[in-house]
Formats: C-alpha cells, sequence, structure tokens
C-alpha cells in the first residue's frame, strides 16, 4: 500500500500532543514521532497500551484487508487487527467488515473526526468510530479495552465493541468528508482516537484544563546532566495532559504560601551512575519544609534532600505560563530568604519550654499572609536591578553571582533579631519583619556587585 503524502499523513510524523512535526522517534516500536520529550511523556499513558503491537500484528493477509483498531469489551486492552474492505455501492465510500470480531448488533457510525480535541488540531485525514449507539442500554459492563486506553479519564462508560478506521476524505454522493480511501491505522491514528474517546460527552471539569495549546515551563537540569554553553534553566513548552498537571507532580508547599503554586515532575531516566552528579539545588530549593514544628524545618523534604533529585520540569500548578528567571530567581530566594527567616522564626522559641505549643497556635496562613508580599516585592526589585544592569553591561552579575547573597543572608539578622512576642504566637508582622529584613540584606548584596 502506497504511503501517504506530508499533506494527509497517518503514519506517524506528526506529533500526536501537539501536531508539530515530529523529530524524536520512540525508540521501543518506531512506529511514533514527537516534537519533543515534554510530549512524548505525556502521551506515554496512551502509547504504552500497544507499543510494538503493530509489528506483533504481521503481515498483511490480502491486498484487500487494513489495519483497524478494536476495542473489545472483554479483553484487557486495544489491539489492531485486519478488517476487509466494504465498497458502497452508491458512492465511492469504504468501510469496513467487523462482523466477524463480535456477535452481530446494531452499529452506530461517528462521522468522520477530523480534530484532534486534546490540540484542535486538524489531522488531514479522517477517523470514523464505530460503536452501538445505545451502549448505555444494551451492555450492562464498561469496555475494558477503552478504560485500559483512556486510563479512565471520561466521565462516560464506554460499553460494547468499539472500533476505528483512518483513511482519505472525499466527496461522497451522501457525505463530502466520508472516508474514501481507507489507510491502515498507525499508533499516530491510535493516539488521535484515545483522544477523541476521551472527550465524547466527558462532564469532568478537569478535562477542560488538558484541552488547548502547549504551556510555557521550566526544564532544570541536575549536575550531571547541564552541558556547557547550554542555557539554564532551560524554557520548554509542555502539552496541557502533561503528568506535571496531574497526581505525578509533585507541588512545592513553598511556593504556595507566596501564592505562586509551582509543581516539579523528574524527568525519566534522569540518574546518574554517581548520586551525587544528580544534585539539583534549585529543585531542592522548591521542596523546603516549611513546618514550624518539625524537625526537618527549613530542609528539603524527601526525595529532594538526597543527591539524586535529577533533571526537572517545572511548571505552574494552574497551568498559566512560567519562565525561567522566575524558577531561578524564586529557587535562590527560598534559600536566601525563606530557609533563614524560618530558621530565624524557629529560634525565638528554641529555649522556651512552650515553643511546639506555641508554634502549633500559629494562625493558619500567617506564614503566606508574611510570605506572598515579600516575594512579590523581592522579585519585583530584582527585575529592576537586573534592567539595569542590561543597560550598564553587567546583567550577567545579577543572576549569575545571585549564589553569593546566600552566606551573607544567613548571617543576617543576629544582632537586630527582633524581640519575641509576648502573645501566645508573634503577629503576622514580626514575621514579615523577619521575611523583609533577609530581602534588605540580599538586595544590599546584589547591589553591591555593581
Amino acid at each position: 500500500m502506497a504511503s501517504l503524502g506530508a499533506a494527509n499523513d497517518i503514519s506517524g510524523t506528526l506529533c500526536p500532543r501537539c501536531t508539530d512535526k515530529g523529530t524524536l522517534t520512540c525508540s521501543r516500536c518506531n512506529d511514533i514521532k514527537y516534537c519533543s520529550a515534554e510530549c512524548q511523556r505525556a502521551d506515554w499513558a496512551t502509547h504504552k497500551v500497544l507499543c510494538g503491537a503493530i509489528k506483533d500484528l504481521g503481515p498483511r493477509p490480502s491486498k484487500d484487508m487494513r489495519r483497524i483498531l478494536a476495542f473489545l469489551p472483554d479483553e484487557e486492552k486495544p489491539r489492531f487487527v485486519w478488517a476487509p474492505l466494504m465498497q458502497n455501492l452508491f458512492s465511492r465510500h469504504e468501510s469496513v467488515d467487523i462482523s466477524s470480531f463480535f456477535e452481530p448488533a446494531p452499529m452506530y457510525r461517528q462521522k468522520p473526526q477530523v480534530k484532534n480535541p486534546w490540540t484542535n488540531g486538524t489531522l488531514g485525514y479522517g477517523l470514523d468510530i464505530l460503536f452501538d449507539d445505545d451502549f448505555s442500554h444494551a451492555y450492562s459492563n464498561d469496555n475494558r479495552a477503552v478504560v485500559a486506553a483512556t486510563k479512565g479519564a471520561n466521565t462516560l462508560s464506554w460499553r460494547g465493541p468499539v472500533f476505528a478506521y483512518c483513511g482519505l476524505l472525499g466527496g461522497g454522493t451522501t457525505d463530502k468528508r466520508d472516508i474514501v480511501n481507507i489507510r491502515d491505522m498507525s499508533m499516530l491514528g491510535y493516539a488521535h482516537v484515545v483522544a477523541n474517546l476521551t472527550d465524547y460527552h466527558n462532564k469532568d471539569p478537569r478535562h477542560a484544563l488538558r484541552k488547548g495549546p502547549k504551556i510555557a515551563c521550566v526544564k532544570v537540569a541536575c549536575d550531571s546532566d547541564r552541558l556547557p554553553n547550554a542555557p539554564f534553566p532551560q524554557a520548554v513548552q509542555v502539552p496541557r495532559s502533561h503528568p506535571v498537571f496531574q497526581r505525578e507532580g509533585c507541588v512545592s508547599l513553598v511556593s504556595e504560601l507566596a501564592g505562586m503554586p509551582l509543581a516539579t515532575y523528574k524527568y525519566p531516566g534522569s540518574k546518574s551512575i554517581a548520586a551525587t552528579d544528580a544534585s539539583n539545588t534549585i529543585v531542592s530549593a522548591l521542596h523546603i519544609c516549611c513546618d514550624l514544628t518539625s524537625p526537618e524545618c527549613a530542609l528539603p523534604v524527601e526525595p529532594f534532600r538526597s543527591g539524586d533529585v535529577g533533571t526537572q520540569l517545572v511548571a505552574r500548578a494552574d497551568r498559566t505560563p512560567l519562565d525561567c528567571d522566575t524558577v531561578e530567581v524564586f529557587g535562590k530566594f527560598c534559600v536566601a530568604v525563606v530557609v533563614t527567616s524560618l530558621c530565624m522564626i524557629r529560634d525565638m522559641f528554641r529555649d522556651d519550654g512552650m515553643a511546639r505549643e506555641r508554634l502549633e497556635q500559629m494562625p493558619k496562613g500567617l506564614l503566606a499572609d508574611a510570605l506572598q508580599p515579600v516575594w512579590a516585592d523581592h522579585f519585583s526589585r530584582w527585575k529592576a536591578l537586573k534592567a539595569a544592569a542590561a543597560g550598564a553591561g553587567t546583567a550577567g552579575s545579577v543572576l549569575g553571582d545571585a549564589d553569593a547573597n546566600v552566606g551573607a543572608a544567613e548571617n543576617a539578622g543576629n544582632d537586630d533579631q527582633p524581640e519575641q512576642s509576648e502573645s501566645t504566637w508573634p503577629h503576622s508582622s514580626l514575621t514579615w519583619i523577619v521575611l523583609q529584613g533577609n530581602v534588605e540584606n540580599v538586595m544590599d548584596s546584589i547591589a553591591a556587585l555593581d
């Protein structure tokens, strides 16, 4: 069978998560391409169900057979099958004979799908999805193969057999969008079919958040993955369905307190032979413990304390764009300001026998109320300093030497530490003063670099 041209590609050269041209091929099956590692990871939960299945199917039995997808209700996952072509006698419309795969049942042919609902991108060909239109009443159990492919992400309970095939669209006598030339279903076509099965009558409010254009995020390489002259951190575009936005993403508590919820996700395979080579200072700083009653206070929580943090993707948990400056400056803000301030506040009560009780009585949200304006002020002033340095031709000193400010901040405030409040817990103004005092030290140190 002749392959399709680039304009009507269903052989796997377009990225299934954004429809950009794919340049990275799946190393396990070589049957699909992605534009980036981020899109590949977003598609992996779907792709792995049938990765390598095309090779397992074997050669075409005869020239009038086409490879289609079968989601049989009692099978654990979908599979590729060969099905004979059927020609409509009154039009150029083609279909496939699926009668050999299940007991005779009324089937409803959905109009050809021509877009991917995840991205709203045009496919360049048509997908026909066949299913019983009365499946909610005619069948008692969910289709396990559909559940396996969609990971149960649809609120609709698919039941009964489901089949899908693809091909070129043409001007038949009944519908100009009829498929007139059925082609073999590819792994790219499978990804688009699963997207449509997931989207069909999906009432889950979270589903809408997974649809739309990619989002600006930041890739923070660990020590062993950093390359000479490579951007650090690195700006990347990530599909909205990426695991960083799902349960797999680990949300930074301190960033939530600062009013800017950041989620991190470790790149698969990001692990070096020497564990210490996979340390990641910025990401570890994002995950410091902010519980003043915990002995781990001001330390990174596990697993971000070890030397095997690896290369991580950092994203806004609310799916808004994120830039590299924000991630790097906030990471260093956590070390230079937040860690120091947490230690100072905790030490105010170290010699008090009622320390734990007083810390536990801290009003909920107190630290967040103090931290948010401090971070906003810090970042605003940092950007102003960077702009001024750029005008003077010394922009690199503001960000590149920011680590030099940590030592100054850690030693700040010992002589002028605020007196302990006589109430059961210091007022938010006291916490703000402690934090703001460290901001002043950091800013003074940055300014001194000029």
